[in-house]
């Protein structure tokens, strides 16, 4: 049996509108040497009816397993491929038709090198707009611009071998954490072409859990790549302490749009146990949201008791 060039592995949970337009994205590969395994953690109703109802199903696996979380789905999906890279794509996201295309292009022009690669990510915003991330630079560490910015998976081609060295874990930002170990490993070569799409919708993973423990594991998870052997050689403490308060604040700017106050003040404060100068514009930023949301709360107020009296 022929190996596959690219393994993509979609978990899902929930969101049947949104994976049927993932699957058909990579379906619609001008690179048509993939398999896609769609593993789906826990969806009730099952999602197997919008799996199947397409016509390449000879390409595509579909696996049902008991709610475990984005981490442990994604593992079930990495221990079954059998591609040379994995390809991890998120339901509620989407690849442009010509992904899988320049990412085999960068590999055989790099002599199918074994390395990590990397297209760009477009965010597409509730409005519409589009933004375009930056590309990683050259010249720096892939693995310190990654603690920089807190990448996520979707851009990335992972040699299977490796993939399958670092076990995912169920964890807040495990993306984060597993991305960061698998860097450890290999170089990176990024391509520079922007050819997926991560969708936000208000009702993403990382939006969507306000009570303080779930910022406690993500600092937690934070920490322990840090820890993880040899990680301390590449990141400084600087450097650690600025994500760790990029956990909290970006926790508390969803907080705060979502009306949680009290968890807001929570993190605003935490995160303030781990400043550094190198993240004042994280701070500030987070400072302006916060005020603007108190602000508008007290004129509504206002505007109301002032109408009922």
């Amino acid at each position: 049996m022929k190996v596959p060039r690219f393994s993509v592995i979609i978990t899902t949970y929930n969101r049947p509108n949104y994976l049927v337009e993932a699957i058909q994205s990579v379906i619609d590969q001008s690179f048509e040497d993939w398999e896609l395994i769609v593993i789906d953690d826990g969806s009730n109703p099952t999602s197997e009816f919008y799996v199947r109802r397409f016509n390449c199903s000879e390409k595509i696996k579909y696996r049902y397993q008991n709610n475990k979380g984005p981490g442990p789905a994604r593992q079930h999906g990495i221990d079954l491929a059998q591609g040379e890279y994995i390809c991890l794509l998120d339901d509620d996201d989407y690849y442009l038709p010509n992904h899988l295309q320049v990412l085999n292009e960068s590999i055989q022009l790099s002599g199918n090198t074994s390395a990590i690669y990397k297209t760009g990510i477009i965010e597409l915003q509730t409005t519409g707009a589009k933004v375009f991330s930056p590309f990683f630079d050259a010249k720096k560490s892939p693995l310190v611009q990654h603690w920089q910015i807190a990448d996520n998976l979707l851009p990335y081609a992972i040699p299977r071998h490796i993939a399958l060295l670092e076990p995912s874990e169920r964890i807040f930002a495990e993306d984060f954490n597993w991305l960061g170990r698998v860097l450890l490993r290999l170089p990176l070569q990024q391509v520079y072409t922007h050819s997926v799409v991560w969708r936000w919708h208000g009702n993403n993973r990382s939006g969507t859990s306000f009570n303080r423990d779930a910022l406690n594991r993500r600092i937690e998870a934070v920490t322990a790549l840090y820890g993880h052997p040899g990680m301390s050689s590449h990141i400084s403490k600087s450097l650690y302490k600025k994500m760790v308060a990029h956990q909290c604040w970006h926790w508390t700017r969803q907080c705060v749009r979502h009306e949680r106050y009290s968890a807001a003040r929570y993190g605003l404060f935490r995160g303030l146990g781990y400043f550094t100068p190198t993240s004042s514009k994280d701070f500030a930023y987070t400072l302006y949201v916060v005020c603007r949301a108190v602000t508008f709360r007290q004129v509504r107020k206002f505007i109301s008791t002032y109408i009922n009296s």
